[in-house]
């Protein structure tokens, strides 16, 4: 069976193992993972069955050093909840701690920089697309937001990406 996202390749037999070393697709979504089970559940708990996913959420807040919480709460599914004192900083800065210790995280788990420049970036959360687009030099990029939200178009240009699979909004 050809590979659906077209990153090259054959998918593997449900019997052999989904990890390997098959490129990520990392999702950034303001949706918390057990709020309810909605559009980014019923995608991304589907493609975990080719290919592992990193589901990125918004971060919570605490007082302490910056951290990522991980649990696995579908197979494949790598929910990442950052943690952070963040009450004090701008949007921008909560992007600049989170990075450093996602990466460290990212590569003590077989997701170097190699593996995880070969994958897909995906957005559900508008907010965040111009900060973190191109930051692990993903193969494709998925922008996906609601009606209302920023423009994908000019986000996306500024960018300077070339690889967009979708930009697309959904919602009213």
């Amino acid at each position: 069976m050809d590979n659906p996202l077209g990153l090259g390749g054959k998918i593997k037999t449900a019997a052999q193992n989904v990890m390997g070393d098959r490129p990520p697709i990392i999702v950034h979504c303001h949706l918390r993972w057990d709020f309810v089970w909605q559009r980014p559940q019923q995608i991304f708990s589907r493609l975990a069955k080719h290919y592992p996913v990193l589901f990125i959420e918004e971060p919570l807040h605490h007082n302490g050093a910056p951290a990522i919480r991980v649990s696995e709460p579908y197979p494949n599914v790598f929910r990442i909840i950052p943690v952070l004192n963040s009450q004090a900083m701008s949007f921008d800065e909560q992007c600049a701690v989170i990075l450093p210790v996602l990466r460290e995280w990212l590569d003590s788990h077989r997701f170097g920089p190699k593996r995880v420049a070969a994958g897909v970036q995906w957005f559900y959360s508008p907010m965040v697309a111009p900060l973190w687009l191109s930051c692990f030099g993903e193969a494709l990029v998925v922008y996906e937001v609601y009606a209302g939200a920023l423009d994908c178009q000019s986000t996306v240009k500024k960018s300077g990406l070339k690889r967009v699979l979708t930009c697309a909004t959904f919602g009213g």
